[in-house]
């Protein structure tokens, strides 16, 4: 189902014309107008392909469940410039622990270009970057706001918005040497406040097991939310060992959010089942891991391809 598809299918949003409608559809286009609603209802991008299917399902949980009840009332409206005060919704459809990035024919044309094994170093890096920028956007989504109104030079007329915590006291990036810088220089580049841990961790080649060399860290982690940034998620071991390596030095687990290009299956739920209080945002979600524990299809080595030390 494609993208642009998708704003025409909210005339079908009440549950009348859905029951309607499904029961002369098949699965799978029951499926695709499931994961429309459920992007259209205002959650998180959780469509993990282009209207066809949603992370873990929940799509099609909520759907139902409102179908069930004969009511529209899952579907979050967004609210305007003049009222007093801007609301969201306790809980939405969608905004679990795990995201996935909004999925569009941009982003799969970026994707793409950073899987393809011909592409060269420059056009690697510019995807990239752009890849980066826009999970750093989702990223802050995920943040916790305030109400902010302002006076805007019109007739001295009021907005009232939203304020996202101040970086230079309230958040940090921590990259995982040496991929992750890919990513953390651009977070760095769009907000220059923003303070940039390090932490070394290696993977042996052999055993699998992740390994911390290194890590410097601002002195006052206890009193960040952190975003930690890390392009691969396969086994998800080196996540694990930075997530200890953060809650060592004080950050509450509720306080990370953990950032990936590309992740695994396998990475996912075994970095949520040890802290299931993190979110976790990811740019795409592959299939599987190789007897290498390399993602597949995933891109090769993130880090040489960017940097052109590929051997």
């Amino acid at each position: 189902l494609g993208y642009s598809m998708l704003r025409p299918l909210t005339r079908m949003a009440s549950s009348r014309l859905w029951a309607r409608w499904a029961s002369s559809c098949s699965g799978t286009a029951k499926q695709s107008f499931s994961a429309a609603r459920y992007f259209l209802a205002g959650g998180t991008a959780t469509v993990a392909a282009l209207g066809v299917a949603t992370f873990a399902g929940k799509g099609e949980a909520h759907a139902a469940a409102a179908d069930a009840t004969g009511s529209a009332g899952w579907f979050v409206k967004p609210w305007t410039s003049y009222q007093a005060v801007p609301t969201l919704p306790d809980a939405m459809p969608g905004i679990e622990r795990v995201h996935v990035m909004r999925r569009t024919y941009y982003t799969m044309s970026l994707f793409t270009t950073i899987r393809d094994k011909d592409t060269q170093k420059r056009e690697f890096v510019e995807a990239a970057r752009k890849l980066s920028s826009l999970l750093f956007g989702e990223a802050l989504c995920l943040l916790p706001c305030k109400p902010k109104t302002v006076t805007t030079p019109v007739d001295g007329a009021t907005y009232v918005g939203m304020e996202i915590p101040d970086p230079a006291k309230e958040l940090c990036v921590v990259s995982i040497l040496r991929a992750a810088d890919a990513m953390a220089d651009e977070f760095n580049r769009q907000m220059p406040a923003l303070p940039q841990g390090k932490i070394l961790i290696q993977r042996d080649e052999e055993t699998k097991e992740a390994k911390l060399f290194f890590s410097k860290l601002p002195s006052d982690m206890d009193k960040r939310r952190v975003i930690l940034v890390d392009p691969m998620l396969a086994t998800g071991g080196t996540a694990l060992a930075a997530i200890k390596v953060l809650k060592e030095a004080g950050v509450p687990e509720q306080s990370i959010i953990m950032v990936s290009v590309v992740g695994a299956p396998t990475g996912i739920e075994k970095v949520m089942a040890a802290h299931p209080q993190i979110q976790l945002l990811v740019g795409e979600v592959d299939r599987s891991l190789n007897g290498k524990a390399y993602i597949v299809p995933g891109c090769g080595d993130f880090g040489d391809r960017f940097f052109g030390t590929v051997k």
